[in-house]
């Protein structure tokens, strides 16, 4: 949906699992402009949303939230008609033919 956000903050909740302590975020504060916050705000509605963290150092020094689809993308289902997936942190497109 979103590349290059700006993560301005993350709750964080630490709890115990298993007998480990681990540290869960359930909510994330981004920087983005208004049409942004449209894009994911739709994309909120038509299904669940994952966020991706990356290194500062890892994708040059734009963070003004670029956008990688556009909400009339999102309503017609997609540019052409698939669905992006990151998987061990390669994209590929499926079709959803």
């Amino acid at each position: 949906m979103l590349e290059n956000a700006r993560v301005l903050a993350i709750d964080q909740t630490v709890e115990e699992q298993d007998g480990k302590t681990v540290v869960v975020g359930n909510v994330a504060t981004l920087e983005l402009r208004p049409e942004h916050a449209e894009i994911l705000a739709l994309a909120e509605q038509l299904g669940d949303l994952s966020l991706a963290l990356r290194s500062i150092m890892d994708g040059g020094s734009d963070a003004d939230g670029t956008s990688a689809v556009t909400a009339t993308d999102l309503l017609s289902g997609g540019r052409s008609g698939g669905v992006s997936v990151v998987k061990f942190g390669l994209p590929s497109r499926v079709n959803a033919n």
